[in-house]
């Protein structure tokens, strides 16, 4: 696979988490608290759009984030720094209904997690892992799971 193909490959990801997190978003608990922080935009001037169209704009952000995420996860993987957790195989046998414990792993299984909750999982699991490269390394591992737990 090239790398230039990777945006159009991701496409059909984005529209499905896109479609999950907007019907996320309209519950009344996320709604009320995104209508907050758009008011708060509001009168900060940061932002001129209506609140359909900033929470349509606002999923986006958050599933950009999400499928950036899983390939920052997947980059770690594939290059040896921590066990597999959702590449291929590992995903089919670790990822839900439950993680398998391994030997760098620091939760213990869980049973009944949903595709969300098993990703999530898996970025608080990684954002305590140490690093030894560089601390924006951390700092985007942390950024990134606070990103996607907002969602």
């Amino acid at each position: 696979m090239s790398i230039a193909n990777l945006p159009k490959l991701l496409q059909p990801a984005l529209k499905a988490l896109e479609k999950d997190l907007l019907a996320r978003a309209k519950t009344e608990r996320v709604e009320a608290g995104l209508k907050r922080a758009w008011e708060d935009e509001q009168k900060a001037g940061q932002t001129g759009f209506g609140f359909d169209a900033w929470r349509r704009e606002r999923v986006t952000q958050l599933a950009v984030a999400w499928i950036l995420s899983l390939v920052f996860v997947r980059t770690l993987e594939d290059r040896g720094y921590v066990d597999p957790r959702v590449a291929g195989a590992a995903w089919r046998r670790c990822g839900p209904p439950r993680i398998a414990s391994t030997s760098t792993s620091r939760i213990a299984p869980l049973p009944s997690l949903g595709p969300r909750e098993y990703v999530l999982a898996v970025f608080r699991e990684l954002s305590k892992l140490p690093v030894h490269a560089t601390s924006s390394t951390r700092a985007t591992t942390r950024v990134g799971a606070r990103a996607v737990e907002r969602g």
